[in-house]
């Protein structure tokens, strides 16, 4: 399913925190315990609303004068606007800017050897590390957003064609059906199309990655620690497999049911590669059906949850 080790260039928005208080303003916004990151530090946060759902999600990367916040594709300017509402007297200004680095995620089974062998770089989760790759210097950070992997930013007035530089790093390009399957077998959702912001953050199933259930107060924090106290929420997302013709068309999102009776949405399809009647897919369900080997029907379509349930689920 998952090649060696392969990559491709992304995007992302980035909006940049400066100011003396920017780290505490971001700790009390924010699911994750920003207070104790260090420069060179990363991690992921949902931005939660006063009732504790998902308005945006972001990785945090700890720069010595600021902190950059990467966040999918078009939605740095609802993240701006929401940030603005709760500044009051705090020295914190917030800037959507344009991409200073070029973006890379590495990933496969190899993906850290290889990175390895290529510039003599051990990665540390949650660190940025800096080397060179292929005559460049560049930074780089384990990250899980669209699964496990390696994100690479090289300064962009660095490369004058960053394609042609990365096909000849001696990773194998990837693509974006690639990284479609990738991120669906790891669980990894994408903002619009598996989650908004009527989701609650242990819906979405990233616990241990994104939230801290011991920092403290921060803006929904109460019903994040409602829901860690009862032990459960009432749906989240899991990877189940269907069996189809290759050529079938999929119109997106379709229920997902049990006897005709709804149990959830499925929201992401990925083909796997290797056998091409065999895809995989995001769904939210409803947690007393989300077990491994529950049967589920879409349509004529018939297929199974193939992941576990999480801790919290």
């Amino acid at each position: 399913m998952e090649r060696a080790a392969y990559g491709i260039q992304i995007g992302g928005d980035i909006v940049q925190l400066a100011g003396s208080d920017r780290a505490k303003w971001l700790h009390n916004f924010c699911t994750a315990d920003i207070k104790a990151l260090t420069p060179g530090d990363s991690c992921e946060a949902f931005i939660l609303n006063s009732k504790g759902k998902v308005s945006g999600w972001v990785q945090v990367f700890c720069r010595a004068e600021t902190l950059d916040l990467l966040m999918p594709v078009g939605t740095a300017p609802a993240m701006l606007e929401h940030f603005e509402r709760y500044v009051i007297r705090e020295d914190v200004s917030f800037e959507h800017v344009a991409a200073p680095t070029e973006l890379f995620f590495l990933w496969g089974a190899e993906a850290g050897d290889a990175f390895r062998e290529s510039t003599g770089c051990e990665l540390i989760p949650g660190k940025t590390s800096q080397t060179v790759l292929n005559g460049q210097t560049i930074l780089a950070t384990p990250i899980e957003m669209i699964g496990p992997g390696i994100l690479v930013e090289v300064a962009a007035q660095s490369l004058s064609d960053p394609e042609a530089w990365f096909s000849s790093t001696g990773f194998e390009v990837g693509d974006s059906e690639d990284l479609n399957l990738q991120r669906i077998l790891h669980r990894a959702p994408r903002w619009g199309t598996d989650f908004n912001d009527d989701y609650l953050p242990q819906e979405l199933r990233r616990d241990d990655l994104a939230i801290s259930f011991t920092k403290g107060c921060y803006l929904g924090q109460e019903t994040v620690a409602r829901i860690d106290a009862l032990g459960h929420v009432n749906r989240f997302l899991a990877v189940i497999a269907l069996t189809v013709p290759p050529e079938h068309q999929w119109n997106l999102p379709v229920e997902v049911t049990i006897e005709q009776q709804k149990v959830g949405s499925l929201t992401s399809v990925a083909q796997d590669r290797a056998d091409p009647q065999l895809w995989f897919g995001l769904a939210t369900l409803k947690r007393t059906i989300a077990k491994p080997g529950q049967k589920i029907s879409i349509g004529e379509v018939t297929g199974s949850v193939v992941d576990s349930q999480g801790s919290k689920g």
